[in-house]
């Protein structure tokens, strides 16, 4: 879960004049992976509270620059945000930490409702967190000759506790929509025809038993419905790619990421993550602080943290030996003292695309 103070999101939501849409308009593309966009996050760093970046999903691999997006606050609505900040008390604000944009409905013009109805749900709506949202990582095959990107995707555990469902060819899943050129909405690329017939805007699913995607003709994607605890993560691929290297490995938990995930991206969704256990192999995830410097001409301003193995960055499992069999990551359980760094800029990295072989 963010460690990002609410109160801080609270104030930037109302004073801000940067909104989710302008930017997902804009969103940079990958170097390296042309269907790839770079989602929305706001940094919530004490000298840099309220500016938004652009992070690669695919960021270890591709090494996309997070750079300082073109659509910002205005000066005027940040001094304010700033200024309403230092008011709080009891306790203080509390400085730090990432969240991603498109899954705070206070950031849209027009909050999509069912993802503010999910994202708002409780976490501890029970002892065993039925009801409650989750994430899960879902690896996703966007362009020929490319390995998967990992992409966090939002869906609800049901009642009894048994499965997690994923549902929203839409707003319920906002990294996916963002992130994937031909599903990004706000764009309004030529064409633009959100149709099954279309296979530029559909995506298949992975069947481990048939060993083969399954055309979304036979069967949509989502609502996708995963019995817990977790075995593997879901494969999906858009319809047009045909290029699909380990996604068998990758759908039967045989096969994991050779990269850590990014502390980025693992921690800056206000959710806890759901994991597979049990499989053979085991995902990792990274905890790195991320810092906003001036790298000068031609980057920029932009946000940067260790990169693996060097001093600062440091490696471990998703899922403690301890509870394996029970299902829980880390962040579910609070990440104990060692990720409550996050809350002073330290982000668990949430990177994917573990296809080295595939040059990603």
């Amino acid at each position: 879960m963010s460690a990002v103070d609410k109160r801080l999101i609270d104030i930037l939501a109302v004073v801000s004049s940067a909104r989710y849409e302008d930017i997902a308009k804009l969103s940079g593309i990958c170097k390296l992976c042309g269907e790839l966009r770079h989602v929305a996050v706001v940094c919530f760093e004490r000298g840099r509270y309220g500016e938004i970046f652009e992070y690669c999903l695919a960021y270890d691999l591709t090494g996309c620059p997070v750079q300082r997006s073109r659509i910002q606050p205005t000066m005027e609505t940040l001094g304010e945000a700033r200024a309403q900040a230092a008011k709080l008390r009891n306790p203080p604000a509390k400085f730090g930490g990432w969240i991603c944009m498109s899954t705070v409905p206070a950031f849209y013009k027009s909050p999509p409702p069912s993802l503010k109805t999910l994202l708002n749900r409780s976490l501890e709506d029970s002892p065993a967190a039925q009801g409650r949202t989750a994430i899960v990582e879902g690896l996703v095959y966007v362009q020929d000759g490319y390995g998967p990107v990992s992409i966090p995707l939002l869906g609800e555990i049901d009642p009894n506790g048994e499965a997690i469902v994923i549902n929203g060819h839409g707003a319920e899943q906002p990294l996916l929509h963002q992130a994937v050129r031909t599903l990004n909405r706000y764009i309004g690329a030529v064409g633009y025809a959100p149709s099954p017939e279309n296979p530029h805007f559909t995506l298949d699913v992975y069947d481990p038993t048939a060993e083969t995607f399954v055309p979304r003709s036979l069967r949509p994607v989502f609502p996708l419905r995963l019995a817990l605890p977790l075995q593997s993560v879901p494969v999906i691929k858009r319809s047009v790619v045909t290029l699909t290297s380990f996604a068998h490995a990758y759908a039967t938990g045989q096969r994991a990421f050779a990269v850590p995930m990014c502390s980025m991206k693992f921690d800056f969704i206000d959710a806890s993550w759901t994991w597979p256990v049990g499989s053979r192999a085991q995902r990792q995830v990274m905890q790195a602080s991320w810092r906003v410097r001036n790298l000068g001409a031609p980057l920029g301003t932009c946000a940067v943290r260790p990169l693996l193995h060097e001093p600062g960055a440091i490696v471990v499992p998703a899922v403690p030996e301890d509870l394996r069999m029970l299902g829980r990551g880390r962040k579910e359980r609070d990440l104990d003292s060692d990720m409550d760094s996050d809350a002073a800029g330290v982000d668990t990295d949430g990177d994917d695309e573990a296809e080295a072989d595939l040059d990603f």
